[in-house]
């Protein structure tokens, strides 16, 4: 494979895959210690999966993502994230907070505009599209340097 020829889409798949075991991993333990960790437990999520993909693209590829690359992994790994997360609720709350919870946040769903909605998940989007392009660019770049010359 020459440098310019990665395969974005494999380590897409290696995030996702870091994702959602550390968001179940993450909500496991939070559930079982009865504790709430707010987005505190999402963030840690974020950063271990992207770590966990950018070192593995570093150590396969023996160098940092191109800009380019850096914006298509930060971009797709963070609607990736997104689709996880969805389904973890989905499927997680009904069967963990039943059919009470369920109901309650259906209601607060409805209580809010849209465009609220919206506003905040574009609000969390940036926050986590940030994170990604840092975790792919410059953390990327300094772990490269340390591990191609090692």
């Amino acid at each position: 494979m020459s440098q310019d020829e990665v395969k974005i889409y494999k380590y897409v798949l290696i995030f996702s895959g870091f994702y959602a075991v550390f968001l179940a991993a993450i909500n496991i333990l939070a559930h079982g210690f009865n504790i709430d960790l707010g987005s505190s437990g999402n963030i840690a999520t974020l950063l271990g999966a992207g770590y966990g993909a950018a070192v593995k693209f570093v150590n396969d590829v023996q160098r940092a993502p191109f800009k380019k690359e850096k914006r298509i992994l930060s971009m797709l790994c963070l609607t990736s994230s997104f689709f996880i997360s969805l389904l973890a609720v989905l499927v997680v709350v009904p069967l963990v907070g039943g059919e009470k919870l369920t109901n309650e946040i259906l209601e607060a769903l409805k209580a809010l505009s849209p465009f609220i909605w919206l506003g905040v998940a574009a609000f969390i989007g940036i926050i986590y599209y940030l994170i990604l392009s840092f975790i792919f660019g410059w953390a990327s770049k300094k772990y490269a340097s340390k591990a191609v010359s090692a």
